[in-house]
């Protein structure tokens, strides 16, 4: 059996959970974790709440993942992606892990990993194409063709 509030195992019987100090209501007590057909079902514990302030900061890491990501597609001829892309992909990551998929700033995030992925592979893409472009005009230049 699980505390409906944190998540946390809590024994038979018991009245209170240990982690949350949450009650125990007589019903919960008596209910096993089967499903409807006697097939154990999956528990998955709530996500813990984040602070405010650590929503906040993720809300705010979620829009610059986004412009970064969008930076990276626009210049990826100059082969911006290289930067901006693993940076966006990291930033949107890391607000994903506090956000909740109902914060529509989520869904931005997610965007930014999005972009920042395409900026960096048209990078690269553009980052192979100067290089050969480079050793074919550095190969006609070095050549006797010319002189």
């Amino acid at each position: 059996m699980f505390c409906s509030k944190c998540g946390n195992e809590i024994q038979d019987g018991a009245a209170f959970c240990a982690k949350c100090g949450a009650g125990i209501e007589p019903q919960q007590q008596n209910t096993s974790n089967q499903g409807q057909y006697g097939e154990y079902q999956n528990f998955t514990p709530p996500k813990p709440s984040a602070s405010p302030a650590e929503i906040a900061a993720a809300e705010s890491s979620s829009v610059a993942s986004l412009v970064m990501g969008i930076i990276g597609i626009v210049a990826c001829f100059l082969c911006a992606g290289i930067i901006t892309g693993p940076l966006a992909i990291v930033k949107g990551n890391n607000a994903r892990r506090v956000l909740t998929d109902r914060n529509y700033q989520y869904h931005m995030a997610l965007a930014g990993v999005i972009t920042g992925s395409v900026g960096l592979a048209f990078s690269i893409f553009f980052l192979v194409y100067w290089f050969i472009i480079g050793a074919v005009i550095g190969s006609i230049a070095g050549s006797s063709i010319w002189w």
